[in-house]
């Protein structure tokens, strides 16, 4: 075994799950679950010396107490209260952050009073009535009173300032201060929900409001990361990758090889730990499974890729939770792979061209101008626009490529993304439109008019769909896959039953997807729903799916929608096995962002709105 291999595998002390690790392999990755609420609580540092809640609490006092000027105490004081810090208990940090949150909290007697004072002073009689910029032009003739004006609305400024503020300041000033005070936030959003203490909140808010501003885009840094970084950062990014699992050596290796890049934003004050990273593909074609990116080997040879997909991005801190710190991540890693990459030119606006006009003419010959490119003019392609869904920038690739093969060199950038809230929204559509179908059977008084109304109750399946799941669901009580048990049950049960009720089953049971008859049976539903969630089910104006609102809000669009694409135990648990391409047109990033963070809107390719249009379809002719 190589030295880089031997020193990652000594080094990754690591609290991998268990269903991540590849038992047989000889490779594989130790498990060292005595640390696992080291990543999970905010960085125990059961090595540190154990203190006692109040010797922490004095150097904290300390730290906040003495002036600024006696810069050598406060250092220690502040260092003495960090290591303190991470020798506490959770329950001790609890009590700790408690504490701060009461007894550093903003002074509100004396908000009362300056506001007192300052309501006392009165304006000059002549512009009481006046607007803001002619009162000022007032006061410029009495340069006293404008004076005491800025001085007391200083003072007034400056007293809504928690106590607690020049405290997170001089942490932040202080080596080694910015990771605590990541932990410390952790800890506070680790306060169970019921536990409602408003100034534990505020001081969870006032921190969170400090860190985007330390943790600016500016002043991150973004590099890349590859198998000749140190073993300690090796290990951290097996630790922290969240999405897909590194199962083994071989498979970090391979993440970190040809074919393949891996970039973080590092801060400064944390050195050696990436506050994100992002995981690269390069490919001949936009994947449809992360089968064909985690499995593929060897990779394509990069001069032939004509896609950049992202298909994993992991935060490292808990504490950086909300804070959008994949802000810009992907603009600035689509410039590396530019750099990187000469000979590939991004498929721009006038790539999709063709895109555009077959949105609008569907039916008629497409035409494509596209001088700026040396391309020949193209009034005509025969047979091409009865390819089957061809209407989004993936299919345009494959034209050009047909058309122009040595032409144009072009590269996509798209994600293989996970939909992890999809199958749980879709669970509590079933079983609220279940609960509501009981409630009418039953005739219970208690339900108004209203509520048993249109307003609430939806049909959530198309007939044909509804039809396909019941059906399925008996053929597979017939098959060979179905327990006799299950067979029996099934059989007594199935009397009855709507195919939500089916479906509800289906889905809370475990490994459906082992069924063909099962999956078949769901799958043209689940996709239309999935296109429908991604769409359309919104949260305060945005995208219900964490995942996709991160790429929304990023400048992407939605491509296409991929079944079975993560059979993992985890992809189908979230998912049900289905994973989306978002696509960054760069020369639309900025416009795409702008009108989901104005209005909500999505852009999507057409193949996603036909899903939807499905749905409008039944409804215009059931109406």
């Amino acid at each position: 075994m190589k030295k880089k291999s031997w020193a990652v595998l000594m080094r990754s002390r690591m609290a991998i799950p268990t269903r991540q690790l590849l038992r047989s392999d000889p490779l594989a990755l130790p498990q060292d679950t005595s640390r696992a609420s080291e990543i999970d609580d905010g960085s125990i540092n059961t090595n540190a010396p154990r203190v006692s809640l109040k010797d922490v609490k004095e150097w904290m006092q300390a730290s906040i107490s003495i002036s600024a000027e006696k810069t050598e105490l406060v250092d220690v004081n502040l260092e003495n209260f960090s290591q303190g810090y991470l020798g506490l208990s959770l329950e001790g940090r609890r009590v700790l952050l408690l504490d701060l949150s009461r007894d550093y909290d903003v002074n509100r007697t004396r908000v009362r009073e300056l506001m007192r004072k300052y309501l006392s002073v009165e304006l000059p009689h002549d512009t009481q009535n006046e607007a803001p910029g002619e009162q000022q032009a007032g006061l410029v003739e009495d340069g006293g009173m404008l004076a005491m004006y800025y001085r007391m609305e200083r003072n007034l400024r400056d007293s809504f300032k928690p106590l607690y503020a020049s405290f997170f300041e001089r942490l932040n000033a202080h080596p080694g201060g910015l990771k605590l005070l990541t932990s410390i936030r952790a800890d506070l959003l680790s306060v169970p929900p019921k536990e409602n203490v408003p100034s534990l909140h505020a001081l969870e808010a006032y921190l969170k409001e400090k860190l985007i501003t330390w943790l600016s885009p500016a002043t991150l840094e973004l590099q890349q990361i590859t198998w000749d970084d140190s073993a300690s950062l090796l290990e951290k990014i097996v630790t922290y990758e969240a999405v897909h699992p590194i199962r083994n050596l071989l498979d970090l290796k391979r993440r970190l090889s040809k074919g393949r890049r891996c970039f973080g934003y590092f801060h400064p004050a944390i050195p050696g730990e990436p506050l994100i990273f992002i995981e690269v593909a390069l490919l001949k074609d936009v994947a449809s499974s992360i089968q064909e990116v985690l499995w593929d080997s060897p990779p394509a040879p990069e001069v032939e890729a004509k896609c950049a997909l992202f298909y994993s991005i992991s935060a490292t801190q808990p504490g950086l939770s909300g804070i959008n710190l994949g802000k810009f991540l992907i603009k600035r890693v689509v410039y590396l792979l530019r750099r990187d990459m000469p000979h590939i030119t991004v498929a721009n606006l006038n790539h999709f061209i063709y895109l555009d006009y077959l949105n609008a003419h569907p039916s008629s010959p497409p035409v494509l101008h596209n001088s700026s490119l040396g391309l020949p003019s193209l009034t005509s392609l025969p047979n091409l626009v009865q390819l089957p869904g061809l209407c989004g920038p993936l299919d345009f690739a494959q034209l050009v490529e047909s058309v122009f093969p040595n032409h144009l060199t072009y590269v996509i950038f798209a994600t293989l993304s996970p939909i992890p809230g999809y199958i749980q929204w879709l669970i509590s559509k079933l079983a609220s439109q279940l609960k509501l179908a009981q409630s009418e059977s039953k005739d219970i008084k208690h339900i108004s008019e209203k509520a048993c109304g249109s307003n609430f109750k939806e049909d959530i399946l198309l007939p044909e769909e509804e039809e396909m799941i019941l059906s399925g669901y008996m053929n597979w009580l017939n098959s060979n896959t179905a327990s006799e048990i299950e067979h029996t049950e099934g059989r007594e049960n199935m009397s009855g039953k709507s195919g939500i009720e089916i479906m509800y089953e289906i889905l809370t049971s475990k490994n459906w997807n082992g069924s063909v008859c099962l999956s078949e049976a769901l799958k043209p539903s689940l996709l239309r729903l999935c296109a429908r969630y991604l769409l359309q089910e919104k949260k305060r104006g945005r995208a219900l799916d964490a995942v996709a609102n991160f790429h929304l809000q990023n400048g992407s669009m939605i491509e296409r929608i991929n079944w079975m694409a993560d059979q993992s135990i985890k992809g189908i648990e979230q998912s049900g096995g289905i994973m989306v391409n978002y696509v960054y047109r760069l020369d639309k990033i900025d416009e795409y962002a702008q009108a989901y963070l104005n209005t909500g809107h999505v852009h999507a390719s057409c193949s996603l709105h036909q899903y939807l249009q499905r749905s409008k379809d039944e409804n215009n002719a059931a109406s």
